[in-house]
């Protein structure tokens, strides 16, 4: 039994048969919100292009929610033995590709693990589901401590009653195409299908159109992944956006939404008085043409509604957006979606707006001690520094048959967009700083003195400036406060050439001349690097926020401003 009880929340829907009878003892409180049925497989279409029921798998990745990022590498689980010259793709999760990640050969030896406990069956031909008996497999302390230790976290951390962490679970394949093994989550399997213009949804049949997306979606939304569902054979970009994916999530039975410290989800996570954008995935279950276009309506509260027309050919599917600004103060809202034609999962987006607080660092003094200061490791994480999405349009094709204008067809075509950030940053000694020295652009200046900063941000979009929002905030934080605490928000003063946006600190009020510097703290040691962290913010587009988070460290400090000056004798006339 476990030490705490918690709450495991499966949030997904297993598709087909899972027969493998499981025999586990669940966690206390456990409770699985999935549900299941049946379906047929199919065939792929030769020997040279194969699958077997139970060739499968299941890749794990543990997530911080708060950040959406791997706690430590994805792993793979399957029952079964995969082939020496197996074919596979570097291991990244779904998140990652949908933060724009691309496809890349993995030349090394395919690595997986085959767990203590068998797996169920998770893709399935034929038969009823048997989804009890996964719900119990994935909810049960020890298969939860095995996913602990692959991940290298602590099953407390793990389990952490405040729900901070999520458990990613992706189906795997494991089959023959064109006469080659692979292995692929439902994401590759469409990635590498729309590399291939098709022909592997051609080859393997139901497999990788159907039976593995099918196999493992939300039944809510979560993580900036909307909840799924379908039927028959699923386009590219639904298995992308949010097929083949299931979660784990951990609470004490704590009521989040009244708890101040609790983890509340909300669907987006805005700053105050800040350009965003919102968008809803749509499916269509019959043509939306250009004859009829679709209409989506967002009514923000306190704002006018804002309409958005879009097309969709028959069970195809794409993200529709809206542009808008945030209120100045932080609140809570709801935003209400009507539809005149398709279908989304959520048509209410619940949003959380927050002020982006400046903690300024106080007026440092001559007199600072911090003997136990230690110098700690700058943060990191993965940043998001490219974005993809796309929208579906329509030209008329009259039948060359007919002489009747009427008689034709619409003929819908794909348009892909992407955005993507570079930033660069470097930290300088204050033009008042007269001892400074450099070489190239390493800089050697004495503690107490101030620097600035040279943040340079490069944002490209194929998109258009009325789908995407650029970098509105960077915010620095610094060693002396270990990097929590204090921050300052930078300000841009535009840059050359004009596309490039360089961005500095703001004047500081303790500056005797105003200057825009932060003052290094007396006490910094010697022969120390002095690195500044900075997590570049709020460029919004249709497929989520691009962000950056890096470090500058090319100042080391050696000395202290009071080694530049002393105090001598006058020397007066007579």
């Amino acid at each position: 039994m476990l030490k705490k009880v918690f709450s495991a929340l499966l949030s997904a829907v297993f598709f087909f048969s899972c027969m493998f009878p499981v025999a586990a003892d669940s966690a206390d409180g456990a409770e699985g919100n999935m549900d299941g049925t049946g379906g047929s497989m199919g065939s792929a279409d030769s020997n040279a292009n194969i699958w077997h029921v139970g060739d499968d798998g299941v890749r794990v990745t543990v997530i911080e929610k708060s950040t959406r990022q791997a706690v430590g590498n994805s792993f793979d689980w399957t029952d079964i033995t995969p082939a020496s010259n197996l074919t596979s793709f570097v291991r990244r999760n779904k998140l990652q590709y949908l933060n724009g990640s691309s496809l890349a050969p993995n030349y090394a030896s395919y690595v997986y693990r085959n767990p203590t406990a068998p797996l169920p069956t998770i893709i399935s031909s034929g038969g009823t589901s048997n989804i009890a008996n996964v719900k119990e497999y994935f909810m049960d302390e020890g298969r939860i401590r095995a996913i602990a230790d692959d991940a290298g976290i602590s099953y407390d951390t793990l389990t952490d009653p405040w729900g901070t962490h999520t458990i990613l679970l992706e189906p795997i394949a494991f089959f023959t195409y064109n006469g080659d093994n692979y292995a692929m989550t439902a994401t590759e399997a469409a990635l590498y299908n729309r590399q291939l213009n098709g022909n592997l949804r051609a080859k393997m049949g139901d497999l990788t159109s159907l039976n593995l997306p099918l196999c493992m979606f939300l039944e809510t939304s979560e993580l900036g992944i909307p909840a799924g569902g379908g039927s028959g054979y699923q386009s590219n970009e639904n298995i992308i956006s949010y097929l083949g994916v299931g979660t784990i999530n951990f609470n004490d039975g704590i009521d989040i939404e009244s708890d101040p410290g609790g983890d509340m989800t909300f669907d987006y996570e805005y700053h105050t008085d800040t350009d965003v954008v919102t968008s809803i995935l749509v499916t269509a279950s019959g043509e939306i043409n250009p004859d009829d276009p679709g209409q989506a309506t967002f009514h923000i509260p306190g704002q006018p509604s804002i309409t958005k027309e879009f097309v969709i050919p028959e069970d195809e599917s794409q993200l529709v957006w809206i542009k808008w600004h945030t209120p100045e103060d932080p609140t809570q809202m709801e935003i209400p979606v009507e539809l005149s034609a398709g279908s989304a999962a959520d048509l209410t987006l619940s949003v959380n707006i927050t002020e982006l607080e400046e903690n300024i660092p106080p007026n440092p003094e001559g007199r600072d001690l911090n003997d136990g200061f230690s110098l700690k490791s700058a943060p990191t994480a993965e940043s998001v520094s490219v974005l993809t999405w796309g929208e579906w349009w329509a030209i008329w094709v009259d039948d060359e048959d007919s002489d009747d204008s009427d008689d034709g067809e619409w003929v819908f075509y794909w348009r892909s967009y992407e955005a993507s950030l570079a930033v660069t940053a470097k930290i300088y000694p204050d033009d008042r700083v007269p001892t400074a020295t450099s070489r190239g652009t390493q800089y050697i200046i004495k503690s107490g003195y101030g620097i600035n900063t040279d943040v340079k941000v490069t944002m490209t979009t194929s998109g258009g400036a009325d789908n995407t929002a650029e970098v509105q905030h960077i915010s620095a934080v610094f060693p002396e406060f270990d990097f929590l605490t204090y921050n300052r928000l930078l300000e841009p003063s535009g840059g050359s050439p004009a596309y490039i946006e360089t961005w500095h600190f703001k004047p500081n009020e303790y500056s005797q001349f105003v200057n825009p510097v932060h003052f290094t703290p007396i006490y910094y040691p010697d022969n120390k690097k002095y690195p500044v962290s900075f997590t570049v913010m709020d460029a919004w587009t249709p497929a989520g926020q691009l962000y950056y988070v890096l470090t500058a460290d090319n100042i080391t400090i050696n000395g202290n401003v009071y080694q530049d000056w002393h105090i001598a004798p006058g020397f007066g006339s007579g």
